[in-house]
């Protein structure tokens, strides 16, 4: 389709040079129908006095201007035309823009980001102009756990108490139309996270070593000294850097795990991103992708029981320039009552690995060992080649006997794959070595 065609011929001088036209250019716009069809109703003139064409606003050349057509039909493919006239009367060539409002197949999902930990599950997708609603599901593990039928918005909030911690769930959203339900959407997942109740900020902590790529960075302030903004969203607490920097944090054995939202500040639109990486004692056991300016914030929770030393990394992914980045909310803390441990009043004869139940499993399993007397205890978690993917245990325990839950997560929270797992108890001389199967 060709500007001749659609405005057949006419007199007027083309203008082709854009920003040739003085600042009190006009732009109009015309709706030049459906796709495929005659051009009706919706008419095309060559003279702007006549409608339905629009004078949207003056523009200085390099300008940039909005336009919103609400008189539009769903499941309708239309076409507009946009063409300047300057104060002479001249006309630039039209500019077509197909605008394609047929139903597509299926939904596309837009919010949380495929396999990221999120507080609160709540699951955005893009609209689909014309349906009567949409269907949403729910699944752990191929099992359904909750669902929403004939939703109007485009977002749904998953109840809390419909959800576990640290458990990943897949969800998909169909549209509805004359009662007929679209494609299933592509299926994303998320992580549920619970966020403690008891918990150190590392801002208030003190650390014992700390370098910054630009500046001396802050705590509880951008690096700049603003407050640390990610997407928007403000964070009253947490350590604003520039890459590359690193911040080391002594644990002692004192906390079971590390929690943070990750992203780049706002302060700084530019630079090809920031990479973090968490290191435990001397295993980088976290890094992440790209974040980029204008992203949310992800939120990452590390497993550091019975570690020594934390360790706070910001690569600046080949560009220092603009990297301003936060470890926003940053905490450390033990495990509470989350049901992990449990001990008998029975005191046993002997040091065992008793076993897991249930073998296989799916989602979770519980580890079971016996102390005869007080040790230190370490129960870690291989994979058949003989690589670490967890600690579950690192302290000193009394003489009882102990039941610890796994639910089949590494390091970072990665949900593992079906197959056979190792794992081990070391409790002082005592080396035990153990089984399992995980099916998902």
């Amino acid at each position: 389709m060709t500007s001749e065609g659609l405005f057949g011929t006419n007199d007027y001088t083309v203008v082709e040079n854009y920003h040739s036209l003085p600042p009190s250019g006009n732009y109009v716009s015309c709706l030049f129908g459906l796709s495929g069809e005659q051009v009706t109703g919706k008419a095309w003139f060559d003279d702007v006095t006549v409608t339905p064409f629009d004078s949207i606003a003056a523009v200085d050349p390099g300008g940039e201007l909005t336009y919103v057509d609400t008189d539009v039909v769903p499941d309708t493919t239309y076409y507009y035309s946009v063409r300047t006239v300057d104060t002479r009367g001249l006309y630039s060539e039209s500019v077509i823009k197909k605008i394609d409002l047929r139903l597509p197949k299926s939904v596309t999902l837009a919010s949380p980001r495929d396999g990221i930990r999120v507080l609160e599950a709540k699951l955005t997708w893009e609209q689909v102009m014309g349906v009567d609603g949409y269907y949403v599901k729910v699944q752990k593990s191929g099992v359904k756990v909750w669902e929403a039928d004939n939703v109007t918005e485009t977002s749904v909030i998953v109840p809390a108490e419909q959800l576990e911690e640290d458990s990943t769930y897949t969800w998909t959203v169909q549209y509805i139309k004359n009662g007929v339900y679209s494609d299933v959407s592509e299926e994303w997942s998320f992580i549920f996270t619970k966020w403690p109740t008891v918990y150190d900020y590392i801002s208030d902590m003190t650390e014992t070593y700390w370098q910054n790529g630009w500046g001396n960075g802050n705590k509880d302030l951008s690096n700049d000294g603003n407050p640390i903004l990610i997407a928007g969203v403000q964070y009253d607490k947490g350590l604003g850097m520039h890459a590359p920097s690193e911040v080391h944090y002594a644990l002692n054995g004192n906390y079971d795990y590390f929690m943070a939202f990750i992203g780049h500040d706002d302060e700084a639109n530019g630079g090809n991103g920031v990479i973090f990486k968490v290191v435990v004692d001397d295993d980088t056991v976290y890094e992440s992708r790209s974040m980029r300016w204008g992203e949310p914030a992800e939120l990452i929770k590390i497993q550091v029981t019975g570690a020594d030393t934390l360790r706070l990394l910001m690569d600046h992914n080949g560009d220092m320039g603009w990297d301003h980045a936060d470890w926003a909310d940053a905490i450390l803390y033990n495990l509470e009552s989350q049901g992990v441990e449990s001990q008998t009043a029975i005191l046993p004869t002997t040091t065992e690995l008793i076993g897991n139940y249930p073998n296989p499993f799916n989602p979770a399993t519980t580890i079971v060992f016996q102390l005869h007397k007080p040790a230190k205890v370490e129960l870690e978690v291989f994979n058949i080649l003989g690589q670490k993917v967890t600690t579950l245990v690192n302290k000193r325990y009394d003489a009882g006997v102990y039941r610890i839950k796994w639910d089949a997560t590494s390091y970072d929270g990665g949900r593992l794959t079906s197959g056979v797992y190792l794992y081990r108890l070391k409790a002082g001389k005592i080396t035990k070595v153990r089984k399992l199967l995980l099916l998902r």
